[in-house]
C-alpha cells in the first residue's frame, strides 16, 4: 500500500515540477503593469537578496525637469570601484582574481604577473611600467571602465557606467564577457538622458571616479585587523568635485589618470564594433544574400527566398530554444548573435563545389557594393530578416 502512496507521490512531482516560492513571489510582481518595477525591489530587500555593496553619494548638477526646467545639484549614489573591491575580497574575490579566491595567493599572483607582461606588447607605455619597483605587478588587477548609452522605457536615452574586469572570473580561457552581465560587469552608476546637464553632470560623477581609482592606484587597498574599538577612528573624506566640464578649456577628469592622457587608449567594445552597430551586422546579411543566390532556401524572386529563409529561422529558433523579436525593433546586437549560429548550421550544408559557386563568389568580391544595395532595397521592401538588421 504504501509503495502505490510512494508512487503516486513522486508521478505527481514529476507531472508538476519542484514548486520554488520565491519564483511565485517573482512572478507576482508583474501581475500590475505600473508597478512591477516597485513590487521588485520591495520583493529583493523583504528576502535580503541585495548584494551588500556600499553605496557613495556624489553632490552633482542635474536638470530638474518637474515643472519649469532649472539646475540643481543633488547627491547622486554611484558604486565606486573600491566598495566593490571591498566586498568582492569579502566573499573570497573570485569575481577579481580571474576565478580564484583570496587563498590562492600563488596561482592568482602567478595570472597577473602573465598578464601585465603580455599587455606590455599592447601598451608600453603605461605608467605601471615606469614604476614597477613602486608597483607589485602580481598585486594589480587589471579592470576596464565602459560607458554605454542605451535605451530604456519609450526609447529614452540611458546612460550605464560600469567596471569590468580584463580576466574573466571563469578564468583566462575565457572572454571577460562570458557568462551573466551581472557576473561580468560592476556597475558605477546609471543616468538618464532627461538629467544631463550639459556635460557637467558626467564629468562630475568622474571626478569623483578618477579620486577613487587615483586612490587605489596609488595607495591600494588596505585591510586592516580589527584590534580594538573603532567608534574614535577619523572617518575618511568624501570624494572630490571637478566643478568645470570639458568644454571650458580642460579635458575630461578621466584623462588625468596615469597613461590616458591621449584619446587613444579609450577602444570600442567588441559588442558595438561587431554586433550592435557594426560589421556583424553587414557579415550575416551578406551571408543570406549569398546563400539566396546559391539556391539553399530554394528558386524564384528574392522576397520568396527570403520568406522561406525566415520561416527556418523561425524554427531554428523554436528547436533551439533561442528568443527574438528580430525582425521588430532596432536589430539588437544580440540578433546579430542569434542570426550568426543558425548561419552557422545553414553552411554546413554547402558545397563549394556546387554550380556557379566560384563565379558568384568573385562576382560579389567585385560588385559587392552595386550588389548589396540593389539587394538590400529589395530584401527592405519585402520587411523580412534583412530589415531592419542590415542596413547600410
Amino acid at each position: 500500500m504504501w509503495d502505490i502512496y510512494i508512487y503516486i507521490i513522486n508521478f505527481f512531482e514529476c507531472y508538476t515540477g519542484v514548486v520554488d516560492p520565491f519564483l511565485v513571489d517573482l512572478a507576482q510582481c508583474g501581475q500590475n503593469k505600473r508597478n512591477e518595477c516597485r513590487n521588485l525591489h520591495f520583493l529583493i530587500h523583504r528576502r535580503r537578496k541585495v548584494l551588500p555593496v556600499v553605496i557613495s553619494w556624489v553632490p552633482t548638477p542635474v536638470r530638474y525637469t518637474r515643472g519649469k526646467p532649472t539646475i540643481k545639484t543633488v547627491t547622486y549614489p554611484v558604486l565606486h570601484l573600491s566598495s566593490w573591491c571591498k566586498q568582492c575580497f569579502s566573499t573570497g574575490g573570485h569575481m577579481l582574481l580571474g576565478g580564484y579566491n583570496l587563498d590562492d595567493e600563488r596561482k592568482f599572483r602567478q595570472l597577473f604577473v602573465q598578464f601585465w607582461h603580455r599587455f606590455r606588447f599592447c601598451r608600453p607605455d603605461l605608467d605601471l611600467y615606469k614604476q614597477e619597483f613602486a608597483h607589485d605587478l602580481s598585486l594589480c588587477i587589471p579592470v576596464a571602465y565602459h560607458g554605454d548609452e542605451g535605451r530604456g522605457k519609450m526609447k529614452r536615452p540611458l546612460m550605464v557606467l560600469a567596471f569590468q574586469p580584463l580576466i574573466s572570473h571563469m578564468g583566462p580561457e575565457y572572454t571577460n564577457a562570458n557568462g551573466h552581465s551581472f557576473t561580468t560587469r560592476m556597475l558605477f552608476t546609471v543616468v538618464p538622458s532627461e538629467l544631463y546637464h550639459g556635460d557637467k553632470t558626467i564629468d562630475t560623477l568622474h571626478g569623483a571616479l578618477v579620486q577613487d581609482w587615483l586612490s587605489l592606484y596609488n595607495e591600494g587597498l588596505k585591510d586592516w585587523y580589527n584590534l580594538g574599538p573603532t567608534s574614535s577612528t577619523k572617518s575618511w573624506p568624501r570624494d572630490g568635485i571637478v566643478e568645470d566640464p570639458f568644454k571650458t578649456n580642460k579635458v575630461s577628469p578621466l584623462r588625468s589618470l596615469p597613461s590616458c592622457s591621449e584619446a587613444s587608449w579609450a577602444k570600442p567594445d567588441p559588442a558595438h564594433t561587431y554586433a550592435i552597430v557594426g560589421w556583424g551586422k553587414d557579415m550575416v546579411a551578406s551571408s543570406i544574400i549569398l546563400l539566396a543566390h546559391l539556391g539553399i532556401w530554394g528558386g524564384g524572386s528574392i522576397q520568396k527566398k527570403l520568406n522561406e529563409a525566415f520561416d527556418r529561422f523561425k524554427v531554428w529558433c523554436k528547436l533551439t530554444h533561442r528568443l527574438t523579436q528580430y525582425p521588430a525593433g532596432c536589430g539588437k546586437g544580440y540578433d546579430t548573435a542569434v542570426i550568426g549560429a543558425w548561419l552557422q548550421t545553414v553552411t554546413r550544408d554547402v558545397d563549394p563545389s556546387a554550380e556557379g559557386y566560384g563565379l558568384l563568389a568573385v562576382r560579389c568580391a567585385r560588385l559587392r557594393w552595386p550588389l548589396l544595395d540593389l539587394d538590400h532595397q529589395i530584401a527592405c521592401g519585402a520587411q523580412f530578416l534583412l530589415n531592419p538588421l542590415c542596413v547600410l
